[in-house]
């Protein structure tokens, strides 16, 4: 009784070149059978995304069948998407101080103009990290590897720079109060007051005092970051009559600018594996191989 003819593998012989997400199994043709494969690649095999390796053994072999890759290019992973930037917020404009009173020109001195507060601290978001490189090879059947090139898990995704929040304007000082005035006759008889205007309040304009009469106008208030003006002296002078005039005051300062705000960068996304499935592999030349072995 004769035997059962010996099913020999089929012999098959990959070449490459540069290619995208290779399988070796889908260009072998999907062999039913066992097949001796020799994969031989000397190009640039890479990959159109970390979901996927740059080049596979495939699924579904039969048994008995064996690969032998000869790699004298590059096998690389493709590279983790990048992280994102953060944003920045300018913080709020401080409030503007406010103007001084005015004098009366009998024992009321005029009052300065009040400062103006600190602006508002700044916002900001942190920057997100990057995503991981994906696979170079993953070896879904065994495999014998020489290694003459690089295979290269793909690098990891650049990280997202935080954002920085400016601090906002201080607010505008108070304008001055203008001095008052008081007026007698040459004998000193039948005194008289006339009241200084008050200072403007410090804002994002400026407003003039409203109190008082001719001459005696307060000071403007500050745009923000800036000092108010200081109060007007009393003048002016009539035959017969004596004008005691006093001193405008000084305006305030303006408020301080807010605290800036940075916020912190995200981190680079870690390199991609270099061989996922590395049981099934047997190395005979080890060559560069960069990133993890899983």
């Amino acid at each position: 009784m004769m035997g059962l003819p010996m099913v020999l593998p089929r012999a098959v012989i990959l070449k490459p070149g540069n290619a995208v997400d290779y399988n070796m199994r889908a260009a072998a043709g999907s062999p039913k059978g066992p097949a001796m494969v020799l994969c031989r690649a000397e190009g640039a095999i890479t990959a159109s995304s970390t979901a996927a390796p740059a080049i596979t053994t495939g699924t579904g072999w039969s048994a008995g069948t064996s690969i032998a890759l000869i790699n004298s290019g590059t096998i690389s992973g493709a590279q983790g998407t990048p992280g994102t930037h953060g944003t920045g917020t300018k913080g709020g404009t401080g409030n503007g101080g406010a103007g001084g009173n005015g004098g009366n020109g009998n024992t009321i001195a005029a009052s300065s103009g009040s400062a103006g507060s600190k602006g508002g601290a700044g916002q900001a978001t942190a920057g997100t990290n990057g995503g991981a490189g994906g696979p170079a090879l993953a070896a879904l059947y065994k495999l014998r590897l020489r290694n003459l090139g690089t295979v290269a898990g793909g690098t990891g995704g650049a990280k997202g720079i935080g954002g920085i929040g400016a601090g906002g304007n201080g607010g505008g000082g108070g304008g001055g109060g203008a001095g008052g005035r008081k007026i007698t006759t040459s004998d000193g008889q039948f005194p008289t007051y006339t009241n200084g205007g008050d200072g403007g309040h410090g804002s994002l304009g400026r407003t003039l005092g409203t109190k008082g009469s001719a001459n005696t106008y307060g000071g403007d208030g500050g745009f923000s970051t800036d000092s108010g003006s200081p109060g007007q002296s009393a003048t002016g002078s009539e035959v017969g009559l004596i004008y005691t005039n006093q001193s405008g005051k000084a305006g305030g300062p303006a408020g301080s600018t807010g605290n800036s705000v940075k916020a912190a960068d995200g981190l680079d996304g870690a390199r991609g594996a270099a061989i996922t499935n590395y049981s099934n592999v047997t190395v005979l030349t080890p060559g560069t191989i960069s990133g993890a072995t899983t």
